[in-house]
């Protein structure tokens, strides 16, 4: 056993190189098809620019060129954005397995301890819901054949919702301590609510309000934790 566990760092670190590897493969298919779309927008560019060296010298018809010019740049813009968020969502499937995978990684290197063991993730599969529009998640689920029970129910034995401070902790909600958070009090309530209504059909989530102070939260967490744990040694 204590071989096996001495194994265990190599592990991580294999476990965590796979992925990297892989999200950075991820990536690079999204900034192929920007720097395409880029690419397109540039020389339509070259080309307008060619045709003032070469064709206009009046200032009616630079006028009417540069109509042309910002319409044409409107359309390309338009189409730029939607190749990239089409882009964005056929790649979703593969950041939601990516996740997964890291998830039972970590499942599995606990099991090999042989000690009791809690596994304790900062965000869900179902989180990615929240960002995208209902069809795409609908779409993702059809494709990769997913159900809920599957990428939800049967996932993860407690969700813990920690309702965001701009939800009754105003006074504490801020985006000076974190680089990642930058929305608006707004914006952060909204979110709040689409997480709830994403997780509402899990069988067994806990929401943690404001009530209290930070450390109350905490506590609440660890008597969900205390009350899942009891009723699976009973079971």
């Amino acid at each position: 056993m204590p071989d096996l566990l001495s194994a265990i760092p190599a592990l991580m670190f294999f476990v965590a190189w796979l992925l990297v590897m892989y999200y950075i493969s991820i990536k690079a298919r999204i900034s192929n098809a920007r720097d395409h779309a880029l690419l397109r927008w540039a020389n339509e560019c070259n080309t307008f620019i060619a045709h003032i060296s070469n064709d206009y010298s009046s200032i009616d018809a630079l006028e009417a060129l540069s109509g042309s010019l910002n319409r044409r740049l409107d359309e390309d813009w338009e189409g730029m954005v939607h190749h990239m968020n089409q882009a964005a969502q056929n790649v979703q499937p593969y950041n939601l397995k990516v996740q997964m995978e890291l998830e039972q990684a970590f499942m599995d290197i606990a099991y090999l301890t042989g000690e009791p063991s809690v596994v304790i993730c900062d965000r869900g599969t179902v989180d990615a819901a929240v960002y995208l529009k209902d069809y795409e998640w609908t779409e993702i689920m059809e494709t990769m054949w997913w159900s809920d029970e599957f990428i939800s129910h049967n996932r993860y034995d407690l969700v813990l919702h920690l309702v965001t401070a701009a939800i009754g902790a105003e006074a504490f909600y801020t985006t000076e301590n974190n680089e990642a958070r930058t929305e608006t009090l707004e914006e952060a309530r909204a979110l709040d609510h689409k997480f709830r209504e994403v997780w509402a059909d899990h069988p067994n989530r806990l929401i943690i309000d404001n009530e209290g102070n930070f450390e109350d939260k905490l506590e609440q967490m660890w008597e969900g934790l205390q009350v899942l744990l009891q009723s699976q040694d009973d079971e």
